[in-house]
């Protein structure tokens, strides 16, 4: 006779047999400040072992450790590939909700947050996250010297050492010191770039630019604690924070890779080693209620390192809503396909691809039966369609391809392919985007796509439609964009690089194909009011079909100093099929004339 055995009993639980809902606390996880880490894997388990429908912590604050956490080698795109050590690794699960009940998530190391992968009907819900050390470091400048910037350093939130007249920024743990070299990587919380933010408006400075101060800055000791950095290119106003921002994106928050039907809810995300979200060929996300943002007292003012939300090759639909994304280091939401470089002709059907960009290695998008679309890397015109008969993956960057048909006479090595799929519908509503480096949302995906009832203020374009086949890689073109009733209040207040219009088209098409090429169509621009206090564009596009900006506001306020842009509101090139119609503009104000 054979006896059934709850098996969590046999995980060290208490609960019945067959119970739809699981508690952390029955098998030993405590918000006491222990790991949680073996109370986890012993849930998780007991979940798939009984098809448990949640999860649940009591409220309290969890710690997770990286010694007895799951390890994986992971590509994740748009962020660095590596071997992770992961806390909540949802692999192969259906029907699972995990409900923190407002408890704070508190991440030791270098670990990834969590990562969801081959698994459906997912739902992460009420909680937040937060990394002990953030992998950004932060000081207060107190000078402005010609031969550099003087900073402090809260050593207490940002640890650091001064070696040989490098500054290094460590985890604090004096026990592994001797351990280590300037070049060790178990201690140090290496930085590249740099950059200056208003710790009042919780911004970028204005004007403020990346700067990049290596992987170690020179420094010298002054009275008082004070550092002086001796890079004469650095500058920065008395007050303001001084961003290192890390060399990496190994750690995003939340990876939902290959999966159908997740649910983001009620989920703040103090800080990652990379995007806060990314998801990558799933199907069917939504994310409520998410926010970005330091945690009040942890003397930090950076959130996420990169992206609050990123999103590749996905289908279905995308929806954002009721989201606050704050002072993170890049940009609200990219949403974007793939396109990989062909490299080499094999024959009439036969050829072979490269994914060129570092951080899209491993990411595997053409499969057998996919129709792939042929692009002119230089017009980003597609001259050809056809289905893969075969694909022979070569290593995470090459792959051969054999279609079923013959390749097109267009064919040339330069030019690239991407999928052609069931490309997602796009919802973005009533959400905040507010003081994150560079722009807002990235739009170029061909889904029906509609921006409503949000509000921006970046320092760069608001929204963007990119993608090019020569650098990123990111494959887009819209054919069907509503964007009404949101509110542009006084962005474009950084460089010039993030972008000189609050709506704007920079495609990477070259100069000599624009007046052909139309790869953005049917956008509709409605209903909105943008807030200026330069002469800025508010729309400022090229190699558009079908473009209709009607009924929207025009304001002009002070809130920052000129620019000294003297741009016409509309700039309109290479474009048909275009409609300017019932808009309220203003006269210009004295200030700006």
């Amino acid at each position: 006779m054979k006896f059934l055995i709850p098996i969590a009993l046999l995980c060290g639980g208490s609960l019945a047999y067959g119970s739809t809902s699981i508690s952390i606390a029955d098998f030993g996880g405590k918000p006491d400040g222990s790991d949680t880490i073996p109370a986890l894997k012993k849930a998780l388990a007991a979940c798939k072992a009984q098809k448990a429908t949640q999860l649940v912590f009591p409220q309290g604050t969890y710690n997770f450790f990286p010694d007895f956490a799951d390890e994986r080698y992971c590509f994740i795109s748009n962020n660095d590939e590596g071997l992770k050590r992961i806390a909540f690794n949802l692999i192969g699960f259906e029907n699972l909700e995990i409900d923190g009940g407002g408890s704070l998530f508190m991440f030791h190391g270098k670990m990834n947050p969590v990562i969801v992968r081959d698994s459906e009907d997912v739902s992460l819900k009420n909680f937040a996250f937060d990394f002990k050390r953030s992998f950004h470091s932060e000081a207060t400048i107190v000078g402005d010297p010609e031969e550099g910037l003087d900073i402090k350093i809260n050593a207490e939130v940002f640890p650091y050492k001064v070696r040989q007249g490098v500054l290094i920024f460590t985890d604090g743990d004096k026990s592994k010191e001797r351990k280590t070299t300037t070049k060790s990587k178990k201690l140090i919380f290496p930085y590249g770039g740099s950059l200056e933010f208003d710790p009042v408006k919780k911004e970028p400075a204005y004007l403020a630019k990346d700067l990049w101060v290596g992987p170690a800055a020179v420094v010298k000791r002054m009275k008082g604690g004070v550092l002086r950095l001796l890079d004469p290119k650095l500058t920065g106003k008395p007050g303001n924070r001084i961003i290192f921002g890390p060399s990496h994106r190994e750690h995003p928050g939340i990876v939902i890779d290959r999966s159908k039907d997740t649910l983001i809810d009620g989920v703040t995300v103090h800080h990652a080693g990379g995007m806060a979200l990314i998801a990558q060929l799933s199907h069917n996300v939504k994310i409520h209620k998410m926010k970005t943002g330091a945690r009040e007292g942890s003397g930090r003012l950076l959130s996420a390192t990169a992206d609050a939300t990123h999103f590749v090759n996905c289908t279905g639909k995308i929806e954002i809503g009721h989201c606050n994304f704050e002072v993170q280091k890049d940009d609200p939401s990219n949403l974007h396909g793939l396109y990989a470089r062909i490299m080499k002709r094999e024959g009439d059907h036969t050829f072979l691809i490269a994914m060129i960009h570092p951080q899209q290695y491993g990411i595997d998008f053409v499969d057998v039966g996919d129709e792939l679309e042929f692009v002119n890397s230089k017009s980003l015109v597609t001259y050809g369609t056809g289905a893969v008969a075969k694909v022979e993956r070569l290593n995470k960057q090459y792959t051969r391809v054999t279609m079923t048909e013959a390749l097109p006479k267009e064919f040339a090595v330069g030019d690239a392919i991407a999928e052609i799929r069931e490309y997602p519908e796009i919802h973005i509503h009533h959400c905040r985007m507010h003081g994150n480096r560079a722009r807002g949302l990235l739009l170029n995906c061909r889904g029906k796509t509609i921006i409503e009832d949000n509000h921006f203020h970046v320092p760069g374009t608001a929204i963007l439609f990119e993608s090019d086949a020569r650098f990123w890689y990111e494959q887009g073109g819209v054919r069907d964009c509503t964007i009404r009733r949101n509110v542009f209040e006084n962005g474009n207040f950084g460089p010039l690089q993030w972008g000189t219009g609050v709506i704007e088209v920079r495609a990477g098409i070259d100069d000599e194909f624009k007046a052909t090429s139309r790869y953005n169509k049917n956008i509709t621009i409605e209903d909105n009011t943008f807030i200026l206090f330069d002469r800025t564009a508010i729309v400022r596009t090229f190699s558009v079909e079908g473009l209709t900006i009607r009924n929207n506001k025009v304001k002009y306020s002070q809130a920052y100093p000129r620019r000294g842009l003297n741009d016409e509101l509309f700039d309109i090139q290479f474009s048909d099929k275009v409609i300017i119609e019932n808009n309220e503009i203003p006269e210009l104000p004295d200030f700006l004339k």
